[in-house]
C-alpha cells in the first residue's frame, strides 16, 4: 500500500490510535517502548508494517545496552496524526427506493418517494386568557 492508500483507508484501533499519541511525544529521537506507556510489542510492530512508525537505535541518552532499539512516528505517521484516527467519510448516496406491485399478470416497479417530513408550529398569537 501507498502512503496516499493508508491515508485514504487505513482506521486505526483504539490501541494503534493512542500508541501514535505517545509515540507523537518522542520528538525527533528513537525511544525505548519503556519511555512510553501504553504501547506494547505487538501494537508497534503493526505500526512499523503500516509504515507509521520507525525503527531505530535508541538516542544516546538512553542506556544502549538495555534499550538498543528506539520507535518513533514517521513522516506517515505524523500526517496520520494530523488526519486522525479514522479517514474522511464518503457522502452516502441512497438507494432508490422502489417497490414491486402486482396487478393481475403484471408486475409493475414504482419508485416511492421519501416519507414527508410535517411539523406543526404554534401559531404566536395565541396567548393564555
Amino acid at each position: 500500500m501507498t502512503a496516499e492508500e493508508i491515508l485514504e483507508r487505513t482506521v486505526l484501533t483504539g490501541r494503534e490510535w493512542r500508541a501514535v499519541g505517545e509515540l507523537a511525544k518522542a520528538k525527533m529521537d528513537f525511544e525505548p517502548l519503556a519511555m512510553r506507556a501504553n504501547i506494547g510489542p505487538i501494537v508497534i510492530e503493526r505500526l512499523v508494517q503500516y509504515g507509521i512508525a520507525e525503527v531505530g537505535p535508541s538516542a544516546p541518552r538512553f542506556n544502549q545496552s538495555a534499550f538498543p532499539i528506539g520507535y518513533r512516528l514517521s513522516r506517515l505517521g505524523r500526517m496520520i496524526l494530523a488526519r486522525g484516527r479514522k479517514p474522511a467519510q464518503q457522502p452516502r448516496v441512497p438507494a432508490p427506493r422502489t417497490s414491486e406491485l402486482r396487478i393481475g399478470d403484471k408486475r409493475v416497479t414504482v419508485q416511492r418517494s421519501a416519507p414527508q417530513r410535517v411539523v406543526l408550529k404554534r401559531p404566536s398569537t395565541l396567548r393564555a386568557p
